[in-house]
């Protein structure tokens, strides 16, 4: 039976932090035919950064995207065509890049951009927009900087998403890969602190919780 376009998840991506290597990295992803073929793309970005990028890059092929200004243009196009396989480009101008970002470096700018971009991305998952989200790279540096009053990315989710339950990355090992055949899932007790403050967190129920995540 053939695959309705429905099926296919709608998967949010961000370009990470300017000054990183991030921008590169989605392109590079975006010119993988199988990711391309298996979701449907919401690219939410500074629209000049994108091109520059894609520009330098212009020997890697990316697919094509219809560019829109706003999530409320997205929901309207979604609502006209529910059916359409197209990958979106949402260039609003409140994630647009303020000031121009120099390369390698932490910058209030650049963690700024990316909290904008990262808040728009959640918002358009509350409108039922995207299902899923894929970042590049961060630097919690430039987020503090720019604003970020959480430990980090995963602790700024939870309060965004309205996460009460317990929450940790999860590693994952593909199955066929030579190191474990069979691939593996992992995860975590503790995450992003000093490793002097590991041994008082590492406790039963936390390991308890860790182990619940895991077998979910």
């Amino acid at each position: 039976m053939a695959r309705s376009v429905l099926d296919l998840p709608r998967l949010g991506l961000t370009l990470g932090d300017p000054a990183g290597c991030g921008a590169e990295l989605a392109i590079k992803l975006l010119a993988n035919t199988p990711f391309t073929e298996r979701a449907r793309i919401r690219l939410f970005c500074d629209l000049p950064l994108f091109e520059e990028t894609c520009a330098k890059l212009h020997n890697i092929p990316t697919p094509s995207f219809t560019v829109l200004g706003s999530l409320e243009e997205l929901a309207a196009v979604e609502a006209q065509h529910p059916h359409a396989e197209a990958h979106y480009l949402v260039a609003d101008p409140a994630i647009a890049l303020r000031e121009a970002v120099p390369l390698k470096q932490a910058t209030a700018a650049g963690g700024d951009l990316v909290l904008r971009t990262l808040t728009m991305a959640v918002e358009a998952h509350r409108r039922g927009l995207i299902e899923g989200l894929v970042f590049m790279p961060l630097n919690k540096q430039s987020m503090h900087l720019g604003g970020l009053e959480h430990q980090d990315e995963l602790h700024w989710f939870a309060e965004a998403l309205g996460l009460d339950d317990y929450f940790c990355e999860i590693n994952v090992l593909p199955p066929g890969d030579p190191s474990c055949p069979s691939g593996m899932w992992t995860t975590r007790v503790t995450s992003h602190i000093a490793l002097s403050e590991v041994p008082e967190l590492v406790t039963a129920q936390r390991i308890k919780d860790a182990c619940r995540l895991a077998h979910r």
